[in-house]
C-alpha cells in the first residue's frame, strides 16, 4: 500500500469519526497518529476537486479536518494545524468574524450598544453560510453577545430569543460552560421581566446542570430558584466585604468583619447598561448646572427601565435644585415606591414637601448638599452653625453640623449637635441616621441603645444595616 493510500485511508477514517461524533476514538487516533496527521495535513487542506461539486460532501470534509485541527490545539496544545487552515487573515472569514467580536467587546465596554448591535447583526448575516465547529462556536458567542446587547438596551423579548438560540447551539456542541452562561442570562432576563416562575425554571435547569457536572454550584441555583418563587424584595441592602456578600439580617452576635466594608443596595433586577450610561451623562450635565439636559437623560433612562429607582431619585434631586420642590417630592415618592428607602430618598421627600408647603426656602436643599462637599470640616461646621441660627429646628442641619465637627476632631461637639438634631427630628429616615451617627460618639452602653433604636426604626436601610453590623460586634447587647 502506498503512502498516499495510507494517508487517504487515515483521512477517511478521521472524517468518519467526526461525522458519527465518536470523539473518544477520534482523540485516541489523533494521539496515536499524531506525526502521520501532521505530515499529511497540508495536503488535506486542499479539498479534492471531485468533492467541490457536492456541497454536502464538501461540508463533511471541511468539518472533519477543522475538528481534527481544533482537537490538536485543545488536546495536544498544537495550533499549527489551525494556522494552516486559517491562511491570510484578510481572506479568512473565521478570523474576520473573531475580529468583529473583538470590536463588539470594545463597544460593550464603552456601553456603545447601538454599535455593538449593528456589528453583531451584520456579522451573523455575513456568516450564515459558514458551517463547522469553528463557525458554530462563534455563532453561539455572537448570539450570546447580541442577547447581552439587547438586554442592556431594554429589549427583553428579542434578547430571550438570542439567548435561547445560543443555549441550543452550545448544547449541540456539548459546550457546558456556554450552556451555563446563557441559561444564567435567561434567568436574569425573566427575573427582570417579573416572570418569576419562568426565571425559577431556568434556575432549576442550572441546578441540574451543576449537579451533573459536580461543580458544587447546584445548591446556589436551588436557593436562587426558591428565592424568586418566594418573592424577592424590590431592593435590599447587603454588606460587601472581602469578596463576600453578607445579609445584615443574618448577622450573629460576635460577628466582626475586619477591614473595609461597603453597604450596597441590590435590586431584584439587574441594572441595564444603557440606563447606567444615561445616568452618568445626566450626572455630568447636572454638575455643569445644565439641569434641563440632565432631566432629559434621567427621563430617557426611566423609559428604558421603568423599574429602576435611581433615575427617578436623580430626577428629584435635579428638580429640587431647579426650585421645583413639589415636582421633586413626586419624583421622590416614585423612587421610594420602586426602591423602598433608596439611600436618603425619604428625608429628601420630607424636605421637598416642607419647602413646597413654604416651611423652608429652596436654598436649604442646596446648602445641605454643599455641607456634604469637599470644603474643610471646620469651614463646613461654621457654615452649618450660621445656618442653624436661622433654622434651629431643621434636624438635617444639626446632623451636617455634627458630622463636620466629628471630622474636625471635636467629638464632644459632634455628640451634642447630634443630640440636638435627635430632639427636633420629624421624620424616621433622618432619625435612623442620627442614631447611628450618635452611637459612634457615645460610650458602649449608650451606643448599644442607640443602635437598637436605629434597627427598630429602620427607615433608612443603609443606616439600619450599619447599626446591625455594629451591634453584632458589641458583646451581650
Amino acid at each position: 500500500m502506498t503512502e498516499t493510500m495510507i494517508s487517504s485511508a487515515l483521512l477517511s477514517s478521521l472524517i468518519d469519526m467526526v461525522s458519527r461524533q465518536d470523539l473518544a476514538q477520534l482523540e485516541r487516533t489523533c494521539v496515536e497518529q499524531q506525526a502521520e496527521i501532521k505530515a499529511n495535513f497540508g495536503d488535506w487542506t486542499r479539498i479534492p476537486p471531485a468533492l467541490q461539486r457536492d456541497p454536502a460532501a464538501m461540508q463533511r470534509y471541511a468539518n472533519g479536518i477543522i475538528t481534527v485541527a481544533q482537537l490538536f490545539a485543545q488536546l495536544l496544545g498544537d495550533s499549527s494545524l489551525l494556522a494552516r487552515l486559517a491562511g491570510p487573515a484578510e481572506s479568512n472569514p473565521i478570523v474576520q468574524w473573531e475580529q468583529q467580536l473583538g470590536a463588539v467587546q470594545q463597544a460593550l465596554g464603552k456601553r456603545d450598544y447601538a454599535i455593538a448591535h449593528t456589528t453583531l447583526t451584520q456579522a451573523l448575516e455575513q456568516t450564515r453560510s459558514l458551517m463547522g465547529p469553528g463557525a458554530d462556536r462563534l455563532r453561539a458567542v455572537s448570539l450570546g453577545l447580541l442577547g447581552q446587547t439587547l438586554f442592556h438596551m431594554g429589549q427583553m423579548a428579542p434578547a430571550i430569543r438570542q439567548f435561547e438560540a445560543a443555549v441550543a447551539l452550545c448544547r449541540a456542541q456539548q459546550d457546558l460552560d456556554g450552556v451555563n452562561a446563557y441559561l444564567a442570562a435567561l434567568f436574569e432576563v425573566q427575573r427582570w421581566l417579573g416572570q418569576t416562575e419562568k426565571a425559577a425554571e431556568w434556575a432549576d435547569q442550572l441546578a441540574q446542570l451543576h449537579q451533573t457536572t459536580g461543580s458544587g454550584q447546584d445548591g446556589f441555583w436551588r436557593a436562587r430558584a426558591a428565592s424568586v418563587r418566594a418573592g424577592e424584595p424590590l431592593a435590599k441592602v447587603f454588606i460587601h466585604h472581602d469578596g463576600q456578600r453578607v445579609d445584615p439580617d443574618l448577622l450573629t452576635p460576635g460577628r466582626v468583619l475586619q477591614g473595609s466594608v461597603r453597604f450596597v443596595f441590590e435590586r431584584n433586577r439587574l441594572d441595564l447598561g444603557a440606563v447606567a450610561k444615561l445616568v452618568e451623562q445626566g450626572r455630568t450635565l447636572g454638575a455643569q448646572r445644565d439641569y434641563t439636559a440632565a432631566l432629559a437623560c434621567f427621563d430617557e433612562a426611566s423609559a428604558i427601565d421603568p423599574y429602576d429607582p435611581e433615575p427617578h431619585y436623580l430626577r428629584g434631586q435635579t428638580l429640587f435644585l431647579m426650585q421645583r420642590a413639589g415636582d421633586a417630592a413626586k419624583a421622590y415618592r416614585r423612587t421610594d415606591a420602586l426602591g423602598p428607602g433608596w439611600y436618603q430618598v425619604r428625608s429628601d421627600q420630607w424636605l421637598a414637601e416642607m419647602v413646597s408647603a413654604g416651611e423652608y426656602p429652596h436654598e436649604v436643599f442646596a446648602l445641605l448638599i454643599a455641607l456634604e462637599g469637599q470644603e474643610a470640616p471646620t469651614s463646613r461646621a461654621a457654615t452649618a452653625a450660621k445656618a442653624l441660627a436661622q433654622w434651629p429646628t431643621l434636624a438635617a442641619l444639626h446632623h451636617a453640623h455634627a458630622r463636620a465637627l466629628a471630622q474636625a476632631g471635636d467629638v464632644d461637639g459632634a455628640r451634642e449637635a447630634a443630640r440636638r438634631g435627635l430632639a427636633c427630628v420629624q421624620e424616621p429616615d433622618l432619625e435612623t441616621r442620627l442614631l447611628v451617627s450618635l452611637s459612634q460618639w457615645s460610650g458602649v452602653t449608650e451606643r448599644a441603645e442607640f443602635l437598637l433604636r436605629a434597627v427598630q426604626i429602620g427607615a433608612n436601610p443603609v443606616a439600619k444595616a450599619m447599626a446591625q453590623l455594629m451591634l453584632a460586634s458589641i458583646p451581650a447587647h
